[in-house]
C-alpha cells in the first residue's frame, strides 16, 4: 500500500516538471517568432551633441550652435548680490545697570533713630491686587507705622532714614556761632565806616574789616560742610532761623536762658522741637527706584563706610549676551544706526520681541567658551521684567556688499579649484570658464567674493560681478567638452 502511494507522488512530480518545461519552451518560441523588428537594434543613450565651435585665438571660449538649447538644454542665470544673512541669535540674560545703582551712605557717624515711611504706592503688587489690600497684607500695620523695606519703590529725595549725630549737632552750632560772630563784627565795622577815617586808627579799621571777612569764611565753611554731608536746604534754613531767633532775643531773654542752662537737665523746661531734633538729619534717596538692599534698622550705629540702602533704577535694564568669535567680527562691521536688536524673553511674552540698543561689544574672549560679551539696553518702564531672566537677542545683519550669489548648480569643482561658465555676449551662446573665490557653500546658494583678495588671486581666482550670466544646466558637459578639446591635437 505504501509502495503504490510513493509511485503516485513520483509520477505527479515528473508531470509538473514536464508541464513547466513545456510552458517555457512555448514562450520562447512565440517571442522569437513574433518579436518587434527594432528589438535587436541598439538605440543610443542620448541624442548626439551638436558640433561646438572653437576660436583659435580664444581657446577658452566655447561657441555653441543655434540648436544647443534642444540638445544640451543649457540654461543660464544672473549673478545676484548676496542675500541678507540669517539673523544672529545670541543667548543672554537681564542684568542690573551698574550706572543706575545708588549706594546710600551716611557721611558721618551716628545712630539711626527712625526709618522712612512706606506709602501704599511703594508696595510691590500684582496687577490684579488693589494697592490698599496688598499694603495691608504686606505691612500688617497702619500706613504711618510701616517703614521702608526690601523691594519698596521710593521717589527721589524721599526720606529713607533719620540719623542722630553729635557731629551734625556740633557743625550746626558752629554755623550758628559763625553767623552770630558775623552779625556782631558787621555792626562794629558799619559803625567804623560811618565816622571819619581820621578818628579811628587805620589798624582798628583794618582789623574790623578782617574780622568780618573771617566770619564770612567761617559761615561759608560750616554751611558747605553741611551741604557736603547731603543735608537738605530746609535743614540748613532751619539752622539759619535758629541763628536769627538768637539774634532777636532781648537781654532779659538771654539772661533767662543763661539761668535755665545752669540748672540740671531734669529741672530744665522741655526743649522745643528745633532743639529736640537739632542733632538729627534725614538721609534722602538720591534717585527714584527700588530698594534692593537694606542694611539698617532703628538703633543701629552707622558710619561713612556703611551702605544703609542700595537703590536701583529699573526703568532701563542691561542685556548681557554671549557671541562667538566669528559673530563678533560681523557685529563690529555694523554702522551706529544698525546697532539694535530684538530681545525675546524666554519666559512669559517670549513671542513678543522688545526693541533694544546695542551699547558695547566686548574686547575679551572667554578662553573656556570662546565667546565675548555683547551688552545693550532694554526699556522697562512698566517694571515687569525680572533681573536674571534668560533672553534671546536677535540681530539683523546687513548683506556683505563684497559678495555675490550664484545657484549651487552653476559651480564646477575640480579638486580644490572652483569655476563657473560665464556668458561673454548677449546671445548667451559664447561662454568662458572662470575660476572664482568661494566664501560660503549652501545647499541651494553659493556665496562668491566679487573681488578676490591677493591670496585668492595667486591661486587663479578672478572677479565675478552681479549682473553677469553663468551656466546652471549643461555646464558640466560643456566643461568636459572644453577639457577634451584642450587635450586633443587641435587644442594643443
Amino acid at each position: 500500500m505504501s509502495r503504490s502511494s510513493s509511485l503516485v507522488k513520483i509520477f505527479l512530480r515528473v508531470f509538473i516538471a514536464l508541464l513547466l518545461l513545456g510552458g517555457v519552451a512555448g514562450g520562447l518560441f512565440f517571442w522569437v517568432k513574433y518579436r518587434p523588428a527594432h528589438a535587436t537594434e541598439s538605440s543610443p543613450l542620448s541624442a548626439p551633441l551638436p558640433r561646438i565651435g572653437w576660436d583659435s585665438h580664444s581657446p577658452d571660449v566655447i561657441q555653441l550652435p543655434a540648436d544647443y538649447t534642444t540638445a544640451l538644454k543649457v540654461k543660464t542665470t544672473t549673478v545676484k548680490p548676496a542675500p541678507l544673512p540669517e539673523p544672529l541669535r545670541l543667548r543672554g540674560s537681564l542684568m542690573l545697570d551698574a550706572n543706575r545703582l545708588a549706594r546710600v551712605k551716611c557721611f558721618f557717624s551716628g545712630q539711626v533713630v527712625s526709618i522712612g515711611k512706606r506709602s501704599p504706592q511703594s508696595a510691590v503688587r500684582s496687577p490684579q491686587q488693589k494697592p490698599a489690600t496688598v499694603f495691608a497684607a504686606d505691612c500688617g500695620l497702619r500706613t504711618a507705622d510701616c517703614g521702608l523695606r526690601y523691594g519698596d519703590l521710593v521717589k527721589k529725595d524721599q526720606v529713607l532714614a533719620v540719623v542722630w549725630s553729635q557731629t551734625v549737632g556740633e557743625k550746626k552750632s558752629e554755623l550758628v556761632d559763625a553767623i552770630s560772630h558775623l552779625e556782631t563784627d558787621q555792626r562794629v565795622f558799619d559803625r567804623y565806616r560811618k565816622v571819619d577815617r581820621g578818628i579811628i586808627a587805620e589798624k582798628d579799621y583794618d582789623n574790623a574789616r578782617r574780622n568780618v571777612e573771617q566770619d564770612i569764611i567761617a559761615v561759608e565753611k560750616a554751611e558747605r560742610t553741611l551741604l557736603s554731608w547731603r543735608l537738605s536746604a530746609p535743614e540748613i534754613q532751619a539752622v539759619r532761623r535758629e541763628a536769627e531767633r538768637m539774634r532777636e532775643r532781648k537781654e532779659e531773654d538771654i539772661a533767662t536762658i543763661r539761668r535755665e542752662k545752669t540748672k540740671s537737665p531734669r529741672h530744665r523746661p522741655e526743649n522745643d522741637d528745633a532743639t529736640a531734633h537739632w542733632a538729627e538729619t534725614a538721609i534722602l534717596s538720591p534717585i527714584e527706584g527700588v530698594i534692593v538692599e537694606k542694611n539698617v534698622t532703628i538703633g543701629d550705629v552707622v558710619d561713612n563706610t556703611t551702605d544703609l540702602f542700595k537703590i536701583v533704577d529699573l526703568s532701563h535694564l542691561q542685556v548681557m549676551a554671549n557671541a562667538y568669535e566669528e559673530d563678533i567680527a560681523a557685529l563690529r562691521q555694523l554702522k551706529p544706526e544698525q546697532m539694535r536688536w530684538k530681545v525675546y524673553l524666554d519666559g512669559a511674552g517670549a513671542d513678543k520681541p522688545l526693541d533694544g540698543e546695542i551699547d558695547q561689544i566686548g574686547k575679551i574672549i572667554d578662553p573656556a567658551q570662546h565667546t565675548g560679551l555683547v551688552s545693550g539696553w532694554l526699556s522697562n518702564r512698566a517694571g515687569n521684567r525680572l533681573i536674571g531672566e534668560f533672553v534671546t537677542a536677535t540681530i539683523d545683519l546687513p548683506a556683505d556688499p563684497a559678495l555675490v550669489a550664484i545657484p549651487s548648480s552653476a559651480l564646477i569643482e575640480e579638486g580644490d579649484a572652483a569655476s563657473v561658465l560665464v556668458a561673454i555676449d548677449s546671445s548667451h551662446r559664447a561662454f568662458t570658464p572662470r575660476k572664482i573665490a568661494v566664501v560660503q557653500r549652501g545647499r541651494e546658494t553659493i556665496l562668491i567674493r566679487s573681488e578676490p583678495n591677493p591670496v585668492e588671486k595667486q591661486h587663479g581666482a578672478q572677479p565675478l560681478h552681479a549682473g553677469e550670466e553663468v551656466v546652471t544646466t549643461g555646464n558640466l558637459q560643456l566643461a568636459a567638452e572644453l577639457a577634451n578639446f584642450k587635450t586633443s591635437p587641435n587644442g594643443r
